[in-house]
């Protein structure tokens, strides 16, 4: 796991990000840093993608960062989940020590960006933006992440073979992102496909219940009608002579 090397690698003597927060058009320098981009396609709306992202609690859930592959890890929560703030710190054997921080809630269900520490480094973070984009059959996700990049690191690591580490988590992330939400979107489909059947029936049952009824009042005016008729009828004298 990339997680697990990064905690064996002090980034302490490496370039210090010159931003605070990562955002969509954050310039990111060509030297002394590392940025690792992935994207997918999600067939669920926004809504239904951005609480896994900002609910740190989930996270284990669907990243390559899980109880499977972080086996033994201990994982604790503070601060209010889906709230900027909001933060999980892991430790254990296989991914090492560290924390995360969400750091803003991007307006409109578009994303997250977040802070991450890893082993004794707490000066210098990993920024990170996960971004939603709302598409015709649902969302685009991204995920970015930009950390520092320099000595010793790079010593051990070419930038192609950082990108591909972290970028190979991001994937299975982004697939397990997948699966969660779509999962989110065919219940809420269900849920609504029912709402709408009972909606329906309900509406079909009360016309029909209306039509019963102006049948039946229509049926008696005519009946009362016809009995109107009938008794004016018996009431007029008749002519002499049966004429």
């Amino acid at each position: 796991m990339f997680i697990a090397f990064l905690l064996t690698v002090s980034i302490a003597e490496a370039k210090r990000l010159p931003f605070e927060t990562l955002t969509a058009t954050t310039e990111v320098p060509e030297k002394g840093v590392i940025e690792v981009r992935r994207s997918i396609e999600i067939a669920a709306a926004p809504e239904l993608v951005v609480p896994y992202l900002t609910h740190l609690d989930t996270w284990k859930s669907w990243t390559a960062w899980n109880e499977t592959n972080c086996a033994g890890t201990v994982w604790t929560y503070t601060g209010t989940q889906g709230e900027a703030g909001a933060s999980m710190a892991w430790t254990g054997k296989e991914c090492g020590k560290g924390s995360m921080t969400v750091t803003t809630l991007m307006p409109g269900n578009s994303g997250a960006t977040y802070d991450t520490f890893f082993g004794k480094n707490t000066k210098d973070p990993m920024k990170g933006l996960i971004s939603v984009t709302p598409t015709a059959t649902g969302s685009t996700v991204e995920w970015r992440d930009v950390m520092s990049y320099g000595f010793p690191m790079s010593l051990f690591l070419s930038r192609s073979k950082m990108d591909t580490m972290l970028g190979d988590d991001f994937a299975l992330g982004l697939a397990g992102l997948k699966v969660r939400a779509e999962a989110d979107a065919a219940k809420a489909a269900e849920a609504a496909r029912i709402v709408a059947e009972e909606a329906a029936k309900k509406a079909a049952e009360e016309a029909a219940a209306k039509a019963a009824e102006e049948a039946a009042k229509k049926a008696a005016e005519e009946a009362a009608a016809a009995k109107k008729a009938a008794d004016e009828a018996a009431a007029k004298p008749k002519k002499k002579g049966g004429k």
